[in-house]
């Protein structure tokens, strides 16, 4: 395994601690061991199982692009049940490993992936359209960062 693998796998590790930790004890906090607790504690886990899944060394690139839905559905059934908290913030490690695919593929799930932030993202009398620009923002530049470190390790550049 590569330094720049390694050091994917130790920030969206990283990324799910900061993000899993406060949107738990939040939850915890005021709802306790509700339904929702448990199936947010769910959603986080699995996400957190398909990234590692997704990061092994004879992991496929059927099971990653699989893997990498996974993902990304398990961030947005975390972010629906807790509208308010930050778990859309695991989609951009999810951008972030789409680094190695054709830029206007990944620029495509990108927009795709904010859309449906800003579908699922319903807050009473919130800003919607404007957290899902504010990801869109970083999802894209999550993507460059995981091409420079794809590059790194000595495969094509995909921004063309």
């Amino acid at each position: 395994m590569t330094r720049p693998e390694r050091n994917l796998i130790a920030i969206g590790v990283i990324t799910w601690l900061i993000v899993s930790g406060p949107t738990m004890l939040w939850q915890v906090e005021r709802y306790g061991a509700a339904w929702q607790t448990i199936a947010i504690a769910a959603a986080l886990a699995a996400f957190l199982l398909f990234f590692l899944l997704r990061c092994r060394r004879d992991c496929n690139r059927t099971y990653e692009i699989i893997l990498l839905v996974l993902q990304a559905a398990a961030a947005v059934v975390a972010t629906r049940l807790q509208v308010n908290g930050f778990a859309e913030v695991l989609l951009v490690v999810v951008a972030g490993q789409l680094g190695k695919y054709p830029f206007r593929v990944a620029i495509a799930v990108c927009v795709a992936m904010a859309v449906i932030l800003g579908l699922v993202r319903q807050v009473p009398n919130g800003p919607t359209i404007f957290a899902a620009l504010a990801y869109f923002a970083l999802l894209p530049f999550a993507n460059q960062t995981g091409d420079a470190q794809y590059r790194e390790k000595g495969g094509p550049a995909t921004t063309a």
